[in-house]
């Protein structure tokens, strides 16, 4: 019989894998605007020109390869695989895996770096897609399972607020609006790093008290 996947691991997985791939793409974007000039160093501004440039820092990102061109080539690419992968595959076998990979790729080939942080959280919740949290069911009691459940789907709105916001928000404020001050993307940057591990370990809850308590 198949072995049943885990509905909230698979939501972060998914959501922030495709986040991950949309940041990526507009890094690559940026990149093959800027033609085929020499890359002089390893860490490398995506933007040369337009409101990303003016008031962003230019997106930075890293690359290992030697030219811009060949850089946002690569790397349109590797976040395109990244969001068909997010979007399409993350219930089969290895999914956290690749999912982890794609999003290596993505940072090494100009994907910027706040993209591949949601990609490595996704990564990171995918793996726990087919887990059945045995460590945790026997940890925790059933009251604290039954708040988990509870308490997952506000845990995960914030969550999925909070990456809108940083990873689509930011695209619409900078480039529609002309918003020129970075600090709530920083702000939103370390709650991205908070939130989801907290909605990983929520959602983890509401698993157990589906499979436990045959609660839907």
């Amino acid at each position: 019989m198949e072995q049943r996947s885990n509905q909230s691991a698979w939501q972060i997985a998914a959501l922030f894998g495709t986040l991950a791939a949309i940041g990526g793409l507009l890094h690559g974007v940026g990149e093959v605007l800027q033609g085929p000039i020499p890359v002089e160093s390893v860490i490398i501004e995506s933007w040369s020109t337009g409101p990303l440039a003016d008031h962003m820092g230019g997106d930075p990102g890293m690359t290992i390869l030697p030219t811009m061109l060949l850089t946002g080539s690569v790397g349109l690419i590797s976040s395109t695989a990244l969001l068909i992968w997010s979007l399409f595959f993350l219930r089969r076998r290895f999914a956290g895996l690749i999912q982890l990979l794609l999003t290596i790729a993505m940072l090494l080939f100009g994907g910027g770096f706040g993209p591949p942080l949601a990609g490595i959280l996704a990564s990171i919740a995918a793996f726990g897609i087919r887990s059945r949290y045995a460590f945790w069911e026997r940890l925790l009691s059933a009251e604290m399972i039954r708040f988990l459940a509870r308490s997952w789907p506000i845990v995960f709105g914030i969550t999925a607020a909070n990456g809108l916001f940083l990873y689509v928000g930011h695209m619409v404020m900078v480039f529609i609006f002309g918003f020129t001050h970075p600090e709530p993307f920083v702000v939103s940057t370390f709650l991205v790093l908070i939130t989801v591990p907290l909605s990983v370990f929520f959602g983890m809850g509401k698993e157990l008290e589906t499979r436990i308590y045959q609660v839907s």
